[in-house]
């Protein structure tokens, strides 16, 4: 039989990451309702994917390509001029996005 790792350190990343999951959905949540604070964490994710994603070795290409891609599409989607008035509640009143 193999050995059971130390709860202690299991418990503590098994937090961190549902917190981090929880930063990443509030984030998402803030920029569907228009709030700019949203966009910091939702850009430093995609970069880190996409920047790790180049590292790693015996991936197949195609998806490092489609990872990088959706890394770079999810940021200029956020940076897209008509999503930052959206999130940065510049836009016109009844405008439609």
């Amino acid at each position: 039989m193999g050995e059971v790792p130390a709860l202690v350190p299991v418990l503590a990343l098994a937090v961190f990451f549902v917190g981090f999951a929880a930063m990443l959905g509030g984030s998402v949540r803030a920029l569907w309702r228009g709030q700019r604070w949203g966009r910091g964490p939702v850009i430093t994710w995609q970069v880190l994917q996409g920047l790790s994603v180049l590292t790693l070795t015996g991936v197949p290409t195609a998806l490092v390509v489609v990872a990088v891609l959706v890394a770079v599409a999810s940021v200029v989607g956020v940076l897209w001029p008509s999503s930052r008035d959206y999130a940065s509640g510049t836009r016109a009143p009844g405008a439609v996005v």
